[in-house]
């Protein structure tokens, strides 16, 4: 698997709107949150850092599809990153390899549980990021009798 380096990534401050001579000028705000999301593609898996209820830290590697300006998740309902994402929805987000040795920059997220009336996209998405391997663990967590659901991860403003 080819690794992919990614490039220094900087907080560009907003300039905002200004009227000049009869013409609106406009500049768009790209926090890092949001250019690290941009630089996610290339890359399967993520570290994603969820924090337990007294504030601790917990990294858990995950494959992710990335649809735009989100990331998909794919976990069981009963996970532990689920369990802390309903207490804090505040995470923290690094590209990594599928061991979780990072490859690029740590920035913060909000992440959420998708009901099962909005998982159409997230499915679709996995469905075709993930394959065969997606259809295998599946049928495993079917067997098991566990329910899957998904994560849907957003940038935040710093």
């Amino acid at each position: 698997m080819a690794v992919k380096e990614m490039r220094n990534l900087t907080l560009t401050t907003t300039v905002g709107k200004r009227e000049k001579m009869g013409t609106l000028i406009t500049t768009t705000t790209t926090s890092r949150a949001v250019e690290a999301f941009r630089g996610l593609k290339g890359y399967r898996f993520l570290n994603l850092t969820t924090f337990r209820k007294n504030s601790v830290p917990v990294l858990t590697t995950v494959l992710f599809a990335l649809a735009g300006d989100k990331i998909y998740v794919w976990t069981t309902k009963d996970s532990g990153k689920v369990k802390r994402i309903r207490n804090n929805a505040t995470v923290q987000i690094t590209p990594s390899t599928r061991l979780g040795r990072p490859l690029g920059p740590i920035a913060t997220a909000s992440a959420r549980i998708r009901s099962v009336t909005e998982q159409i996209e997230a499915q679709i998405v996995t469905d075709r990021q993930f394959g065969w391997l997606k259809r295998f663990f599946g049928l495993i967590w079917r067997l098991q009798g566990r329910e899957q659901g998904y994560l849907e991860i957003t940038p935040t403003e710093e």
